[in-house]
């Protein structure tokens, strides 16, 4: 996993988000799939900023303590 970075434009005059790309390269490991690499690369440019609407997601999210902590011990591993 050499090639795994993330790059964030922000807009020089406002400080405001302008473009995010999440690059990812990963070696699979299945045995189906030996010596088989996987990458991927996203996207998001920002061109405008002011209200807007989202969807709720569907169902429940869970929100309880144990969940919580296992995503910030995740985090904190990972970064």
């Amino acid at each position: 996993m050499d090639d795994c970075w993330i790059e964030v434009t922000l807009d020089r005059e406002t400080g405001r988000l302008r473009r995010i790309v999440d690059h990812r390269d990963f070696e699979i490991t299945v045995e189906e799939a030996a010596g088989q690499s996987l990458t991927f690369r996203i996207e998001t440019e920002f061109d405008r900023y002011g209200n807007t609407t989202v969807r709720r997601p569907a169902g429940d999210v869970e929100q309880d303590l144990r969940t919580r902590l296992r995503g910030l011990v995740f985090d904190l591993l990972t970064y």
